[in-house]
């Protein structure tokens, strides 16, 4: 399995990805109140795949699936 580094600023984003030749949209936010970036990622047509995903270091967000 490969391991994927993106790294943030300090300001909402969002990124057209490629994972095992598909296209996905990953979109990250910051939640001051949690003080946690959260993910978003949506399928070629923009359908929702994972939704309000915290990101953790050293965690993988895709071990469910």
């Amino acid at each position: 399995m490969s391991t994927f580094e993106i790294s943030l600023v300090a300001s909402n984003q969002q990124f057209q990805i490629i994972l095992s030749g598909l296209q996905y949209t990953l979109k990250v936010r910051w939640n001051a109140m949690e003080e946690c970036w959260f993910a978003d990622i949506y399928d070629v047509n923009q359908n929702p795949i994972l939704m309000g995903q915290a990101l953790v270091t050293g965690s993988n967000i895709l071990e469910q699936f």
